[in-house]
């Protein structure tokens, strides 16, 4: 149905980027990256919109809705976009790419201490969650530095965060923790350019 002129006035500069998958980590990437996007098309306003069981990720910001009340806030927005995964690449780094928008540098490590460790080792497809003997590379590798690591722990407590692509790495790596990626997805690139002091571990 057209959209009357006064009210397409109103709603022009409007769009909802919505993603309905099951991939928190990419909840968080648009979370992140946002700003950047509102900087390279000024006076454009982005509203993020997930599923209604995920958006405790995003609560705290502005410009959020679930996907419950997509349907009737639908008119609210000049586009709608709806991200999806074709299981072979990022598709949030795709959308920067697509939109011409530079990935920003979203943090830099601000704490080098490796007195403690978690590893988190579940991801969800297109990343793979790590096997019994990464997860044992891993534990070999963290002794190594000097730290006895615990598995899947709440991020928070700890000040070097080893793990897949998930929505708590890249929370930890946007905190300014020490945080190593062990890619088994699509996203190493992009977790290279938003955090360039993150160790990449490939094992």
């Amino acid at each position: 149905m057209p959209i009357p002129l006064p009210e397409y006035v109103k709603i022009k500069d409007n769009y909802c980027i919505s993603y309905f998958g099951n991939c928190k980590d990419f909840i968080i990437q648009l979370k992140l990256l946002r700003p950047a996007m509102e900087q390279k098309f000024p006076g454009v306003v982005v509203y993020i919109c997930c599923k209604d069981d995920y958006f405790y990720l995003v609560e705290e910001q502005p410009r959020v809705l679930r996907q419950s009340e997509l349907k009737d806030k639908k008119n609210q927005f000049a586009y709608v976009r709806e991200i999806t995964c074709d299981m072979q690449s990022n598709p949030i780094e795709q959308f920067m790419s697509e939109s011409d928008i530079d990935v920003p540098i979203i943090a830099k490590n601000q704490n080098t201490s490796k007195k403690n460790c978690v590893i988190l080792t579940n991801g969800t497809l297109p990343v793979k969650s790590l096997s019994g003997e990464q997860i044992q590379k891993i534990i070999n590798y963290s002794k190594s530095k000097g730290c006895e690591p615990q598995l899947n722990q709440n991020y928070k407590d700890f000040d070097w965060i080893i793990g897949v692509e998930n929505e708590n790495l890249y929370l930890a790596a946007s905190e300014g923790k020490n945080v190593t990626l062990i890619p088994t997805g699509f996203g190493e690139n992009l977790f290279k350019r938003m955090f360039p002091d993150a160790e990449i571990l490939k094992l």
